[in-house]
């Protein structure tokens, strides 16, 4: 038996921590739920206050497989440079878990970020472990529904992001409002459910919603100015007849949905037989 096997049993000198590990496209993160610093296979952990780790939860028939979730104070970097894109890129995190002053550990958890959700004070990681992770990966993940399932951009959509996306300047900012006259031949909506981007650090944000020259991102960015130099690309609400659709695009014949299912209003297994 190991000597942290030995505390993690104790019932007087167990003094547990645990070390994170996330390593992501841009740069990788370590922190630790503990209140001290500690160097672990080459790196330094720093504490973060108010870092928190949820329980074990064991997936639904939807989704079976167990993840974790981890809250993250939004002020940490790793915050900044993934919670806010619409495409995150990757990251994994690995946990280790230790003793105070026993030399062995137990890597505790291990997985790719599957989802990342925020409120006012923290991000929430979400992470099925690595092998829920392998039984998913490969299964598409396409419903019989009316919108489309295609991701915008990508390789079934078929639309170019290129062809519909904008370099621009800030002109004016109010939290997370931000101005650009240069959209003024645009039609109103045009730019829902796309993203602002800051090229220069990466930084994204969705747009949430559009009032003429006017766009309202999900979450201010941390540094943007008047002047600084932004892409701005296009949405789409994934209807195949809606004016922020498919039509917008000319793009109905790669539609990926099934406009044509019936939806609730007329679903007599919700509204009963009339």
């Amino acid at each position: 038996m190991s000597d942290y096997d030995d505390k993690e049993k104790s019932l007087s000198d167990s003094a547990p921590f645990e070390l994170f590990e996330f390593v992501g496209t841009y740069r990788n993160y370590f922190m630790t739920s503990d209140n001290l610093a500690h160097t672990f296979n080459g790196s330094v952990y720093n504490p973060v206050p108010g870092l928190k780790r949820g329980g074990l939860k064991v997936g639904t028939h939807e989704d079976d497989s167990v993840d974790i979730t981890i809250e993250v104070p939004i002020t940490e970097q790793i915050v900044k440079d993934y919670a806010f894109q619409t495409t995150p890129p990757s990251l994994a995190l690995t946990i280790y878990r230790l003793q105070r002053d026993a030399t062995s550990f137990v890597p505790y958890w291990k997985g790719p970020i599957a989802s990342i959700t925020v409120n006012d004070e923290f991000a929430t990681f979400r992470i099925p472990s690595k092998f829920g992770s392998i039984l998913q990966g490969n299964i598409p993940n396409v419903y019989v529904q009316p919108p489309c399932n295609n991701v915008l951009f990508d390789e079934l959509c078929k639309v170019s992001r290129v062809a519909n996306s904008l370099d621009t300047q800030v002109t004016a900012i109010e939290g997370r409002n931000i101005s650009i006259p240069s959209l003024g031949a645009f039609p109103n909506g045009w730019f829902i459910g796309g993203e602002i981007a800051i090229p220069a650090r990466n930084e994204r944000r969705m747009i949430v919603n559009q009032s003429g020259t006017v766009l309202t991102v999900n979450y201010e960015f941390s540094r943007i100015a008047v002047g600084t130099s932004i892409q701005v690309t296009a949405g789409c609400d994934h209807s195949y007849s809606g004016a922020n659709g498919c039509p917008k695009f000319t793009n109905q014949r790669n539609f990926g949905g099934c406009p044509f299912v019936p939806g609730e209003s007329n679903n007599v297994f919700v509204t009963g037989v009339k």
